[in-house]
């Protein structure tokens, strides 16, 4: 259903939709290894603050986005949301596990069921 808003509003047909789905799990891939050596390098905290600003700012370009000429925009937000949002699940488990190691596994699976 929201594919076709998208298509319908961007001008684009599935191979547009495929490239945005492609950009996002592109970056998702990229993403976890940029955010394992920047939390080996700054620790978990400063990682998920900063994979949550990318998020941020990937989702600024989406929502301002607004016809056929301005597909780009939602492609350069897809690539920063997956950059970003596929940092803070690693990163949430390894601040539990400093925060709660008596109960690491509790808090690994309370932080699985609220996801």
């Amino acid at each position: 259903a929201l594919s076709t808003r998208i298509k319908d509003r961007f001008d684009i047909d599935d191979a547009g939709i495929g490239t945005l789905t492609s950009a996002y799990f592109f970056a998702a891939m990229v993403g976890p290894l940029i955010g394992g050596i920047a939390m080996q390098k700054w620790g978990p905290n400063i990682t998920i603050i900063v994979a949550n600003i990318v998020v941020t700012i990937g989702a600024m370009p989406q929502a301002i986005a607004n016809g056929p000429d301005q597909f780009w925009l939602i492609f350069i937000g897809r690539l920063l949301l997956g950059l970003g949002g596929e940092v803070t699940p690693f990163t949430t488990i390894e601040i539990l596990g400093r925060l709660f190691q008596d109960y690491f596994g509790l808090m690994a699976g309370v932080r699985n069921l609220i996801q």
